[in-house]
């Protein structure tokens, strides 16, 4: 996406304005959609202050909070819920075909909308600093940042990432009865790992393609050791849906 393409939209964000996302989602509106069927789970974030691991390892994703437990097993969880499941030819994971459909029915209506209809999905009540006077979303052409009186305290690759993380929390949301009381960076590990598994962009409708292997040294970035990269990327709009790196913390960029 070319860099004219860079769009700050300034939100209000309350901690009534999250309440009202709760109730809306868990009422399975979504902006332009129907409602949900009850299929499968689970908000995060690249660049920011505190680093949120993903699935395998660790993302570039961020979100500010106490990182959970080094042993939390994302995927384990998705599967626990009913949103990934094993593939029948026991090559690894996929999304489940009830999950997969009712994401598929959220995507359209968060992408036409203004972002504020997926703020109020991605936020719950305490992720906002309680101080904040003005919430700023800015999407550039390689990242998305969420800030509070110009504080960045989350952040994705893109504002396809963005997308797909508000759409699938909508789902998740009807599935994981604990999901609004997961600290903040277990729901950032929930979403990244679901991104992994996502087959086409949801801002232009492209194939997603997952690339393993390779270094973040090898990309020319200062990493603390050898880890192996994984990223999924639109191969129509270059749009960078993950990247994370497997075998530990790397604590962002």
């Amino acid at each position: 996406m070319p860099a004219s393409w860079v769009v700050v939209v300034a939100v209000v964000v309350s901690a009534v304005v999250a309440v009202a996302s709760l109730a809306r989602f868990a009422g399975g509106q979504t902006p332009g959609g129907s409602s949900p069927s009850h299929a499968a789970p689970v908000p995060a974030a690249a660049d920011a202050p505190a680093a949120a691991d993903a699935p395998d390892g660790d993302s570039a994703d961020t979100v500010r909070a106490t990182p959970s437990a080094d042993s939390f097993d994302a995927e384990a969880v998705l599967v626990d819920l009913g949103i990934l499941r094993p593939r029948d030819d026991g090559s690894g994971l996929e999304r489940a075909e009830a999950f997969r459909a009712a994401y598929r029915e959220r995507v359209p209506g968060l992408r036409d909308a203004p972002d504020e209809y997926a703020l109020d999905a991605l936020l719950e009540p305490g992720d906002v600093p309680e101080d904040a006077r003005d919430v700023t979303l800015t999407h550039a052409s390689t990242l998305t940042v969420l800030a509070a009186d110009g504080d960045p305290f989350a952040t994705w690759p893109s504002r396809a990432a963005f997308l797909a993380d508000a759409a699938a929390v909508a789902v998740v949301s009807t599935v994981d009865a604990a999901w609004s009381e997961r600290p903040a960076a277990e729901r950032s590990r929930l979403l990244a790992a679901l991104r992994r598994h996502v087959s086409r962009c949801p801002f232009c409708g492209g194939d997603v393609a997952l690339r393993e292997g390779g270094s973040r040294a090898d990309r020319g970035e200062s990493t603390a050791g050898a880890r192996e990269v994984v990223t999924a990327t639109c191969s129509s709009c270059e749009a960078r849906l993950l990247d994370a790196t497997t075998g530990g913390r790397d604590g962002g960029r």
